[in-house]
């Protein structure tokens, strides 16, 4: 018999970015001039950050089949969503389970097939480190793994 080991890691970075390059979409080049690593108690403290988190489950709905342009606008059809719809900013995850910053390498889904949510908000502070914020650009970085 083997065991296989997972890993959950979820990390996010604010970082102030350094240089955007010149006319092209997308993030800014170069290493930032601060960060605040918001899977630490200190940097969830200096954004006035916290963390909450909730499992998420496949539902049964009915939706619309396409049409000829691929459009919902066809007869009703029984097919599945994801529960809760929590990516809305304006979504209320009062009642979530609030998690420690650095809990967010705990696994918590519980098989095969899981989805879960984690959310914050985040408060750019004035200075990070001696860098000030006002006018930069600020990139959040993430970390998935399972």
């Amino acid at each position: 018999m083997s065991t296989t080991r997972f890993a959950t890691t979820l990390g996010l970075m604010l970082a102030l970015a350094a240089a955007a390059t010149a006319g092209a979409p997308g993030p800014p080049q170069g290493d930032p001039l601060a960060t605040i690593d918001l899977a630490t108690r200190a940097g969830t403290g200096l954004a006035r950050a916290s963390w909450r988190y909730a499992d998420a489950r496949i539902v049964e709905t009915m939706h619309r089949a396409p049409d000829a342009e691929g459009q919902p606008t066809g007869a009703p059809i029984a097919t599945q969503t994801l529960e809760p719809r929590a990516g809305r900013a304006d979504f209320d995850d009062s009642a979530w389970a609030t998690i420690a910053p650095e809990s967010l390498v705990t696994r918590r889904g519980g098989g095969r097939i899981s989805f879960n949510w984690y959310r914050t908000t985040v408060t750019v502070p004035e200075k990070i480190g001696e860098v000030a914020t006002a006018g930069r650009t600020l990139v959040f970085q993430t970390t998935v793994d399972d």
